[in-house]
Order: C-alpha cells, then structure tokens, then sequence
C-alpha cells in the first residue's frame, strides 16, 4: 500500500507544482483519498471535475516524466518536492500527506487555518494505475492550449529552467506537407530573430522522432486586444475615458512593434485584434507570425536598427504562389485582395493597422459578412463604411487617421507605422493631427484645456480679488455711514457740548479700529492670494519659469514645493499661518504621507498654543488632528496617548455632546481598534453612534461613518451577523446620500466587502471589492496606501474562493509598495507580508513561506507585542508551516502560545481561539499524542456546536479529529460510531449524493464491514455503488477504479456473494476499457477468489454446488496469475505482493477441493516461508 499511496502523493504533489488544479481542488480530493485509499488521486480529481480527460493523461505522462528524471522511484520524486515520505504508521502517514496542502489551502490570508480530517478504513489495498508514455524532450508537454491552421500550442515544461513555456508543434496531419513545413520554420526563424519586447521570445526549437518542428516561447497570460476592446464597446465608457485611452496605448504599442519589424524588413501581413495578446502586467505583444516574410534589403534600411532579417530556413522551397492571398478577409489590405503578392509590402501592414483601429473604434471588422466572394469585391474597391458612419460619437481625429491608414491606394496610406502612431500620439495629447483640421472654438477650448495653471490662475486671481473688493467696499461703506451718523449727532448735540465731544471722540476710535480690522483683512487676502499664486499656481509653470515645476505637475509635488515657504510668507500672521499648516497636515495624512503630516501639525499646534491656549477648540482640533497623523506613521503609542489626552480636554473643555467631543471619542475608538483593544473600542463606538443619531441624526455623514466602524469591531470580536446587518445598512444610506462615488461610500463598500468575505460569499465580495479598488486608484492613485490596502483584501478574497493564482500578484505589488511608503514595519506592511507567506505555502512554495512567515513574527512581536490578535495569528500560520515541513515539536510549541494568546485576547469560545485549538489537536496527533489530542478535539467539537451550531465546517472536522485519534488506535468501533453520527448530519447539510457525503458514506460502510456488522454495512455499499454508477456514467473506467477496492473489501469481510456480484461488472468494464493491463487481470483474480470462498461456505451444505463454484473459480484464477506474473517484467510492475497472494488464493483452492497433487505443486512456487495466511475458507 505505501508504493500506491506515495505514488498517489506524487501526482497530488506535480498537479499542484504545475497548475492542473487549484489548491482547494485538490484539498477536496485528498479528503476524498484519506476516506478511500484505494483509489487513485488522479480518478478523484477527475470524479470531481477539477481536471478533464486531457489533463488526467497528461499528469499521467508528468508523472512518469519525473520519475525517470529521479531514478525510476516514487520516493526519490517526493524527496526532490520536498515531500517527506517515511512514517511508521500509515493512517498517520495519509494524513500528514493530505494536511501538507490542506492546512494551507483552507486557511484564510488574514485568519487561522481551518484543516479538515476523515478517519480511513482499517483495510486499504492498493492503487489501480495504468501507465502512460513519456516524453524525454527538454519541453514536458502538460496540456493542449490552442490549435490553429497548421501548428498547436500546449503549455510545456522547461525542465532546464523549471518554467512553463509555450511549445508550438507542427500537427501530425502536416508532417509530409512541405509547404507547410516550410512556412513553419519560417514563423519560428522570423519570431527568433526578432527581439523586441512586443514580440513574444523564443526559447529554442528542434524536431520530433518523426521530423515534425517544434519551438518554445514564452507562455502569455493574459487576454486578445479584440477582447478588450469588446469589453468597452459593452460598456458605458465613451471615447474620452480611461478604458479608451488604454486601448489606444496597446494600438501605440503595436504599431512600434510593426515599425521596428519594417526596420528588419519583416512584414507581418495578418495584423489584427486577435493577433494582439496584453499581458496582465502592461505588456503588448504581437503574435502569429506565420504570414510574416522578409523582403530583403533596400537603400532605406535604417543601419540602427540591426541587420536585415532573412530566413534560411527552406531558401530553397518555392515562392508564395502569385495569385494567392495571404491574411485574414476582414482585415487584410486592397493589394492582399487581389493577390497580387509583389505590391504587398509595408503598406499593407499600415492598412492592417488601420482596420485593427476600425475595430477599436466600432466593435467591429471594417468588412463583415461570410461570403467570401463579397469580401474581396468589398476589399479591392475599399467599400467599407467611415468609423463614425457606424457611431457618430467618435471623434473626427480618429474617424480621419483610420481612413487615411487604409485609403484605397497605397501611397495615400501613412509612409510608416512611426507614423501613424505620431497621429494618434497627438490626439491623446490634445493636439492638432496631421489629417483632421479642427474648427477654431474647438482650438481655443483645447488652448484651455491645455493651460489649466494659467486659466485657474486667473480665474483664482479675479474670484479673490472681487472678494477683497467686495470686503473693502462694504468696510468703507460702512464707516462712512457711521460717520455720518455722528456728525449728525454732533450737529444735534451743540446743546450738549461736553457730551458730543466726547460722543465724537468714541466714533472716531471706532472708525480707526474699523479701518484698521479692514486693512488687516486685506493684507490676510493679499498673503494669502501671493502664496496661491507665487507657491502653489506658480508650480504650472515650466520647469525653467520662476517657480515652475513643468506643466503636468501634481498637486502633492505642488504642496511640497510650498511648503518651505509658508513661514516666511505669514510670519507676521501666525493665525493663517496655523490655518494654512494645519489644512495641509490634514491633506498629507489622507494622501498616506503621515511623516509629512506630523511635521506640519506640530508646528500648526505650537503655533494654536501660542495664539490660543491649550485648551481652545482650535488648539484641542489640531491636536486631535496630529494624533490622527501619527496613526497613519504607525506610531501607535504616540496617536493613543495623544487621543486619549484629546478626549479628556474636550469633555472638560466643551461637554460630552459637543461635535469635537465625538470626533474625538470616534477617532480614539478608531485607535484603540488599530491597537487589538476591541473592548474599549465596541464602548467607544457605541456610544458615538447612539450620540450622532440623537444630535445629527440617522443620515448624516458623521453617522453613517460611525456605523461602519463600528461594525468594522464586530467583525473582529467574531460577531459577525451584526457586522454585515449595520454594513449593509450603511452602505445603503450612503448611496442614498452621497452617490457611489464619495469617499464615504467606498469606505463603506469596503467594509461590506469584508463581511462578503467572512460569510464565504465570495462572488459578492469579489465584486465590491474591484469596484472599490477601481474608485481608489482613480481618486487616490496607485500608491497610496488606502489603495494598497484594498488590493491586499482583493487578493485575500481570491484567495478564499480558490482563485489564488490572481491573488499573488496582488500581493507581491501591495507588499512593495507598502515597504517602499510605509516601511518594512508598518502594520499594513507586515499584515500584507503575512498574506503573500500564506500565498506562497499554498501554491507549494515552502521555503520561501517559511522565511516570510518567520521575518512577519519577528517584526509584528517588535511592533504589536505578542497579545495583538495579528501577531497571534501569525504564531499560528508559522506553527502550521512548521506542522506541514514536519518539525512537530516547534509546531506544538508555537500552537500552544498562540492558543493561550487567543483564550486570554479573544475568549475560549472565539472561533479563532477554536481554530487554533484544532490546528494544535491536529499536531499533537501527528506527534502520536493521542490522549491530548483527542481532548482537543473533544473541547473543540463542543463549543463549536454551541456557539457555531452542529453543522457548521468547525464541528464536523472536530468529529473527523476525534475519529482519527481512534482510528490512529485501531480503536475502529469507536471510529465507527462518530462516522454514524456524521452521515446523516453531512447527508442533511449537503445532500446524500454530494461527493463529500458519498465519502464519509463509504468510509461508514467500510467501518461496518470491518468491524463485523455486514447488515449495516452492505446497504450503506450498495447505496454508494448505485449513486457512483450513475454519477460515472460517463466515467465507465473510473467508475470500476473506484468499485475495485470496495469489492475488495467485501472479500476481506467474507462477503463473497455480494462482491461476485460487484466483480463481474467491474471485471467487464477493465476489459472493455484496460485489456492488457495488470489491474484487470487483478479484478480477475479476486472474481475467482470470491466465487472460491463462495464454494468453500457451501462445502458442508452443498458438495456439489461448491465444486461448480470451484470449477468456475479455477480459469479465472489460473489466467489471472499468469498474466500477474508477466506483468512483472513491464515497466510499471504490480506489487510482488499480489502474485503472492493469486497463489496463495490457488493452493485454499485446490486444498478445499481436495486435490493434493495440484495442491502441492503450486504451494512449491510460493515464497519461503509458505505458510498460507488466513483467507477464504470454510
């Protein structure tokens, strides 16, 4: 059984190494295995859909490969994947295999991990695997990727470089084709020398045993241009959006690629969308050169560009055929048309451009139809409708640059694809093309757009000038009218003279002091409008201006160029200067600059205390402000202790229900939150939100805000229902409110997104989570660390949903730029590092796991301290890796602090605190630990069934636990009675047919049998041999796969008559399907072996009807035992074990039959020693 099952461990092992299957996928299969050793790993793959018929043979053909690479045996494979293989007790042993991908695939990127475990049968034989052929090439070919006209593409493994690649082969049908072979080698040759990085590198070629050509290149991930490009044109975007401007940039990019191929003189004559292939990471690249041809050299070869390309592949072969076209219909130009193949030259690929253009502006082919005929006729004359004739809102400049680049007439086409891209490069720069003159309104309002800093300048200038205008006249106004008044009075009060003089003296005063107030406000605005026009506007101008930063500046370039200026700009207005500081500290901490944000609010806070005491509001918003900043730095301590003094100040100072006040107690909420201290932050919370509602009331934005963080708390503290209820309902009253796109409802979404995630909803999740991120990027850009940190939680949720290929990237570039803005120590920083260490484990990518998981503790001990909730969980992702490499002792270890950790943070009921204490459980018991690891599993079955309920994942692996702990024992009763009590709990939670039910139905039955309760066993067998039978009903072979073991089973329980029954049927199938191979003749040995111990029952009963019995037994078992024998000199041999045993089976045979001559002739050819072992008999 070990050979099987290691050999099984090594195709579960390559198809993940090489992407056949997902890590969830083959975590429901290793369940599935665990439950059923018998059966093949590759048949349960296939069972369960996660991989087809092609890629069950090619991991067939895989696996063969890397045998041969490693001596021909299965533990020299594992050893090389680092897959250790020796354990004493072989339960143990396939269930430390299944939780090596297991442990990993189930945790979630930010939580603890959620292994799952079933108890196996006490009998297992072995594997019934057929072998497949082998390929000795340096390319190892996994699975079909495309077949075109006369090539195929597979995706192959470089087993120099250990990468994937693309193998392009010439098809079988074409290997006598010298044309086609010939055009062939063309396409590599023209591809290889070709180095450029919109062209797709070829990384060497060569020819089969039968001569057909091959090479590799470079395996492309991504999507066509043409798909792209539909993708918009479903949309709602227009031609002036984003998604527009990207697909002209790929159409840029392709057309450098096409130049620099004229620079060679290559022609590709077959440019189009579909030949278009975009990278996920930016890259453009053209494809399918197969029409391409070089046309020699001429005098204006430009010497730069590298020497002129010609193919010496078939020089001799013939000409492309006069007459001929070359190209696809709907894209190809006039002089292709007519092929007429001595006009084709450059200008035909600028006419291929202009069509790919065509499609990028319409959605379609500028010539449509499936009459070819027409086609041509349609290209030859050029009738094809003007890109703005198909939709009118597409701009003159391109409709005019597409027509130009496939006029009718060569020479009216662009001279060079240099020079089509310029055309388009102008419009994307708002500049005049060389094809479309422009009307003057549309000039002028481009001169504008074009010259933002000057237009804002001015109208900056005239709206502030107007303004102190307006205050100085309203001033002026109204001292003349006061003294107006007073002289009035004066007149009046000659009576009075004492009194109006002194009455005239006050009114004079005032008026000084008003005019004073009045000048004073003016130099404030005139400060103020300089530094907006001398510091931040100036930035605009050209880099050699005065002040000038270049035209295209940012804003955040802006600021800090002004910065340096503020103090000597108001150092006679501290109150403005303040102001102005305290406005730009704000703006640095939600940019993600919180280094930046400190410096400014300190000085704006020494300033606040200076002019208006520690105590004014002024001051107390400032300092809330500058803690805020801190946060944002990572400095926790500091931002804790500044909120708290804050809170203090304003409760004393303004009340409990002042504004600021709850500002202040939601900001410190907020902190405490960020510090692990969910207690004090829920009290917090709830508070500011009960106080919003009542002084602001339920829509407000304060409101709506305080909402999402407090639900933000539950979900930490694991009350997650209430989560997701006030999430949704923030969101809702946020898009009521503010519209999708405010700041205010993406926070939101993001915080709803989480709740998706927790609730396994995953597709939900996913969405908000893209649309959140794409409102970022848009509103803060690529870097910024709210941007960053949607990424790592988009990642995270592709992750969960077994998506985990789109999640790596995600995180390798959050986590760069997160160490690149915030620093290696950052709490975003280390949490995005623990994700990409969980990504890596997963994809089988162990050490370097290992070595992130190990630095992200370090650094989170250092920053947290080892009670944080973070660094607790990676105390148990690094204690599983420790757990999957096999160093037990350090994983126990590291699981109890992490447990004791979680009961004193987060309670013993917690479900992380639960998680935790079944990754511990399942460590002891690898470590044969039995009694504590079944306690373990015991407290944790028990409340999870409590606070999770009896059917939740959590409660039923900690059944499975506990069944394996008494499995480990051989304790099978006890094993038996849980797998009872699962079946019909998994039978009412997923439906009797589901996969998962089917196993622990099986592993039941095999139990019953085992343990000498047949009638309770057998129906459950036939129960789970009907639904097989018709689930497989397309799956014939598997199905008899996985019928064997079971049959053999009924054998070892002494049911002969029902596994006779079984035998024939699976029996058939082998030799319908595998005639030849081992395994059938094996099915046929244990048919004769269960019609034997059919006859042996009847013995004493029935003489006669045994002696049939006998009779039919002895062809099958005699045939099958010689063609065991031969197939021991087959590549893939069986097991000696099972000659051993058909022999044995002969010598019960002829013994219960009383022959002693026969009897004694095959018990000769038995190995010493030749004692017969228990079997079959009366």
């Amino acid at each position: 059984m070990t050979d099987s099952r290691n050999h099984n461990l090594l195709c579960g092992a390559l198809a993940l190494h090489n992407d056949l299957v997902r890590g969830d996928q083959l975590n429901d299969a290793l369940d599935t295995w665990v439950e059923g050793p018998d059966q093949p790993l590759t048949d349960i793959l296939l069972q369960q859909q996660a991989i087809d018929d092609a890629a069950h043979q090619l991991l067939g053909s895989l696996v063969q490969r890397h045998l041969s690479v490693h001596g021909g045996t299965v533990e020299n494979s594992l050893e090389a994947l680092a897959i250790e293989v020796q354990f004493s007790d072989p339960l143990i042993s396939l269930r430390q295999r299944a939780d090596q991908h297991q442990s990993a695939d189930d945790e979630s990127p930010t939580r603890i991990v959620d292994p799952e475990q079933t108890v196996v049968a006490p009998r297992v034989s072995d594997s019934f695997t057929e072998p497949t052929a082998t390929q000795a090439d340096r390319f190892n070919v996994l699975r079909l990727h495309a077949k075109g006209g006369i090539g195929k593409v597979s995706v192959a493994q470089d087993t120099e470089l250990n990468r994937e690649v693309a193998f392009k082969e010439l098809q079988q049908r074409f290997a006598d084709d010298t044309d086609s072979r010939s055009r062939f080698l063309r396409e590599a040759e023209i591809t290889g020398n070709l180095e450029h990085p919109g062209i797709v590198p070829v990384y060497g070629r060569g020819e089969h045993s039968d001569g057909r050509p091959y090479y590799a290149m470079r395996l492309i991930q991504g999507e066509r241009l043409q798909d792209a490009a539909d993708r918009f044109h479903l949309g709602t975007g227009g031609y002036s959006g984003r998604e527009f401007r990207q697909l002209l940039t790929h159409f840029l990019d392709v057309c450098q690629v096409i130049e620099y191929a004229h620079s060679r003189h290559v022609l590709h004559r077959d440019i189009k969308p579909t030949n278009v292939m975009l990278g996920k990471f930016g890259e453009t690249l053209v494809v399918d050169w197969g029409a391409a041809k070089a046309i020699g050299s001429d005098e204006g070869h430009d010497a730069d560009s590298g020497a002129v390309l010609v193919p010496t592949a078939n020089r001799d072969s013939a000409a492309t055929q006069l007459g001929s076209t070359i190209g696809t219909p709907a894209y190809m130009s006039p002089e292709q048309a007519r092929g007429n193949l001595t006009e084709t030259g450059p200008a035909s690929d600028i006419y291929n451009l202009g069509a790919t253009l065509y499609y990028l502006l319409t959605g379609g082919a500028p010539i449509r139809g499936t009459d070819l005929t027409r086609m041509v006729r349609q290209i030859r004359a050029g009738d094809f409708p003007a890109p703005r004739a198909v939709n009118p809102q597409i701009p003159g400049a391109l409709n005019a640059i597409c027509l130009k680049a496939m006029a009718l007439e060569p020479t009216h086409r662009y001279a060079s694809a240099a020079l089509l891209a310029d055309d388009v490069e102008r419009y994307l720069a708002d500049e005049t093309t060389a094809v479309y003159p422009e009307p003057l309104l549309a000039r002028w309002q481009r001169w504008m757009r074009r010259h933002p800093a000057v237009t804002a300048m001015v109208a900056a200038t005239l709206v502030v000038g107007l303004a102190s205008a307006i205050t100085l006249t309203s001033i002026v106004a109204s001292n003349n009218q006061l003294l107006a008044n007073k002289n009035s009075e004066l007149e009046t009060a000659n009576r009075a003279e004492r009194t109006a003089r002194i009455e005239a003296e006050q009114a004079q005063a005032q008026a000084q002091r008003s005019q004073q107030v009045a000048e004073s406000a003016r130099q404030k605005s005139q400060a103020i409008l300089t530094f907006l026009k001398n510091d931040i506007l100036a930035a605009a101008r050209p880099a050699d201006g005065a002040g000038g930063l270049g035209v295209n500046t940012t804003i955040r370039a802006a600021l800090d160029a002004a910065e340096p200026q503020i103090a000597a700009d108001f150092k006679n207005a501290p109150d403005v200067e303040l102001a102005m500081r305290d406005i730009l500290g704000t703006s640095y901490t939600k940019l993600g600059e919180g280094t930046k944000a400190v410096s400014q609010l300190q000085t704006a806070h020494k300033l606040a205390v200076s002019g208006f005491g520690k105590q004014h509001p002024t001051t107390l918003s400032i300092l809330n402000h500058l803690a805020t900043a801190h946060q944002a730095a990572g400095q926790l301590e500091i931002a804790l202790s500044l909120h708290q003094q804050v809170l203090q100040a304003c409760k004393d100072e303004l009340g409990p229900q002042h504004r600021l006040t709850l500002k202040a107690t939601n900001d410190l909420a907020v902190a405490y939150d960020a510090a692990g201290q969910s207690a004090e932050a829920i009290t917090l919370h709830e508070q500011v939100l009960q106080a919003y509602k009542t002084t602001l009331g339920p829509n407000d934005r304060e409101t709506i805000a305080s909402m999402g963080n407090l639900g933000v708390v539950y979900r930490s503290i694991g009350r997650r229902a209430e989560a997701l209820q006030i999430h949704e309902e923030a969101v809702r009253l946020a898009q009521q409110e503010w519209g999708p796109r405010d700041s205010g409802t993406i926070n939101a979404m993001q915080y709803l997104a989480l709740d998706y995630a927790d609730a396994e909803r995953f597709p939900e999740a996913i969405t908000l989570y893209q649309q959140v991120l794409a409102y970022r990027q848009e509103q803060l850009g690529t870097d910024h660390p709210r941007t960053l940190g949607v990424m790592n939680n988009l990642a995270s949720a592709y992750q969960l949903s077994g998506k985990l290929a789109d999640a790596i990237p995600l995180w390798e570039a959050a986590f760069k730029q997160f160490q690149s803005k915030l620093g290696p120590a950052h709490p975003n920083t280390l949490t995005t590092l623990n994700n990409l260490a969980t990504g890596y484990r997963s994809s089988g990518r162990a050490s370097e796991a290992l070595a992130l998981f190990e630095a992200n503790l370090r650094q989170l001990r250092n920053k947290l301290g080892d009670d944080h909730p973070n660094t607790l969980g990676a105390m148990n992702n690094l204690a599983s890796t420790y757990r999957s490499a096999g160093r037990l002792q350090e994983s126990v270890e590291m699981f109890q602090q992490a447990r004791q950790g979680f009961e004193a943070k987060l309670g013993p009921q917690h479900p992380n605190t639960l998680m935790v204490l079944f990754n511990l459980g399942d460590a002891l018991l690898a470590a044969k630990q039995y009694s504590q690891a079944l306690a373990l599993f015991t407290q944790v079955r028990e409340a999870a069934t409590e606070t999770l309920g009896p059917e939740h994942r959590v409660t039923l692996a900690a059944w499975k636990g506990e069944a394996n702990v008494h499995a480990a024992q051989q304790r099978w009763a006890e094993a038996l009675a849980i797998y009872a009590k699962l079946l019909p709990v998994q039978e009412a939670r997923l439906g009797g047919q589901n996969p998962a039910t089917q196993a622990i139905r099986l592993t039941a039955a095999r139990l019953y049998l085992a343990t000498g309760q047949a009638e309770q066993g057998l129906p459950l067998v036939a129960q789970w041999v009907e639904i097989q039978r018709q689930q497989m009903a397309q799956q014939p072979l598997n199905f008899a796969r996985q019928l064997a073991p079971v049959c053999h089973d009924l054998l070892q329980s002494r049911q002969f008559s029902q596994a006779a029954g079984y035998l024939r049927e699976c029996l058939q199938l082998h030799q319908q399907h595998l005639p030849q191979a081992w395994v059938t003749a094996d099915v046929q040995n244990m048919l004769g072996a269960a019609l034997l111990g059919q006859g042996q029952q009847l013995l004493e009963s029935d003489r006669a009807t045994a002696v049939k019995q006998f009779e039919a037994a002895e062809p099958l078992l005699l045939e099958s035992l010689a063609a065991l024998e031969k197939s021991l000199e087959s590549p893939r041999p069986p097991a000696a074990q099972r000659v051993t045993a058909a022999l044995q089976r002969l010598v019960a045979l002829y013994q219960s039959w009383e022959k002693p001559a026969e009897t004694a002739k095959w018990r000769a050819k038995l190995p010493q020693p030749a004692d017969v072992p228990p079997g079959p008999r009366s």
